[in-house]
């Protein structure tokens, strides 16, 4: 590691003095690049559930309104609470766990700091220190901390700027993920012999801003090969060459691979206990839609492709399966956590039916969003929610992945839920 972590070291300098920042920023995206298109440079990415099924300027009519930004990068205009569907029906406490460990960890930065790189809409650090401090010290009831919300936020409509020709320009897709729950073992027997993989030690972790790059994406894994720096072995050689180690062993590689799409979970033993893993890296290979590839196939139409009927034919169908699950190259590695629940990408316990997963180049990690979809049944999800995590699915200005929480019924909901949507970010008044 240490050699590689020099060679990493030496080829950013020498390219950082030769070329300049544009350079290495290229040339290291080179490095990084696969067959596929939709490579990217995120450490975090979980592979949420949607996943499976996927991956210009409006003009304000409005004199009161205000477009946030400048130019065809403008994506945040200014609206009223009145303007936010449902806004007055919500329990906000139920939101409050969430929002002071957003607090927790934003507040660590300087402050200085941009909450997004090359967003200065959203502002800094700094913006955040009085709502949270107030926050922090908030003990009452669901009225009063509304009202809060209103004297300390402004609310933002996010503006879909790659939506396609005709469609509403606030409205993106909305989806659902879950925290998995598998079936598993210490020692490999007959039964439990699916490995589950912990963090190799040849998977070296890039971050640009090592090297003083300032991207959308900084950081990446890689590994060393003859003194250059490649991509990571795509899934089927990771998985016939086993040179990561084993942290257990479960019972079914369709659960396995679940468990992978989902980033965190928990293992239940024969003896009742149960162990909690969550997301340690990523071999940084592109993410390929099983749900996509069985559609093309036939094995199920659009309409059937939903978790639970994936998981269904997967496990009726061995063989099939098999080959389906290797066509995506994507791979999860795992570390044993702890704690009351699964980590996001900020580092912090997500909170059921109030934590979500967005795109962070265009979102911000920690902000309060105001949700508003509906679930599989149609039922409106209008909610204040907070932007805590992240999925190589979840691309776009307005992509939102709904987390669900633990157990059966999350599963069912996470799995089913599809819906057309839009959310406004809400910032400290400036």
């Amino acid at each position: 590691m240490a050699r590689a972590a020099k060679i990493i070291a030496f080829v950013g300098a020498v390219l950082f003095a030769a070329a300049g920042l544009a350079e290495l920023y290229f040339t290291a995206a080179h490095l990084l690049k696969n067959k596929g298109d939709d490579q990217t440079f995120a450490v975090e990415e979980l592979d949420p559930f949607p996943a499976i099924l996927e991956p210009s300027e409006p003009a304000a009519n409005d004199a009161e309104s205000e477009e946030v930004g400048t130019g065809a990068e403008s994506f945040l205009k200014e609206v009223e609470f009145d303007d936010l569907p449902g806004f007055e029906n919500d329990n906000f406490m139920e939101a409050l766990p969430a929002f002071l460990n957003s607090c927790n960890v934003i507040l660590q930065k300087p402050e200085d700091t941009p909450l997004l790189q090359g967003k200065a809409e959203f502002g800094v650090v700094g913006d955040w220190k009085a709502v949270c401090e107030k926050i922090a010290h908030f003990k009452r009831d669901n009225n009063t901390f509304k009202t809060l919300l209103k004297q300390e936020l402004k609310p933002f409509a996010v503006i879909n700027t790659e939506r396609e020709d005709g469609e509403d320009e606030n409205e993106g897709l909305f989806t659902g993920y879950y925290e998995a729950s598998v079936k598993g073992a210490f020692k490999k027997s007959a039964k439990y012999k699916y490995p589950l993989l912990g963090r190799p030690a040849d998977l070296i972790e890039v971050n640009l801003a090592d090297f003083g790059i300032t991207a959308d994406k900084n950081r990446f894994f890689a590994r060393v090969a003859k003194d250059k720096l490649v991509p990571y072995f795509a899934r089927k050689k990771i998985e016939k060459d086993m040179k990561a180690p084993v942290l257990m062993w479960l019972d079914n590689p369709v659960d396995l691979f679940i468990l992978q799409i989902q980033g965190s979970g928990r293992v239940l033993l024969e003896n009742g206990k149960e162990v909690k893993v969550g997301y340690a890296a990523s071999n940084e290979n592109p993410f390929t839609s099983i749900g996509k590839e069985m559609i093309a196939a036939g094995y199920l139409s659009a309409d059937e492709a939903n978790m639970p009927n994936i998981r269904k034919w997967l496990l009726a169908n061995p063989k099939k399966a098999k080959g389906l699950m290797n066509k995506n190259n994507r791979y999860i590695f795992f570390k044993k956590t702890k704690g009351e629940g699964p980590f996001g990408a900020m580092g912090i316990v997500l909170t059921a039916g109030r934590s979500m997963a967005v795109d962070t180049a265009y979102i911000p990690l920690g902000v309060p969003l105001w949700l508003d979809t509906s679930d599989a049944d149609g039922v409106p999800l209008q909610r204040l929610m907070l932007a805590q995590d992240v999925g190589s699915a979840i691309k776009g200005p307005v992509r939102g992945d709904f987390f669900w929480g633990f157990g059966e019924e999350a599963f069912a909901r996470a799995g089913t839920m599809k819906a057309k949507g839009r959310y406004y970010v809400l910032l400290p008044k400036r």
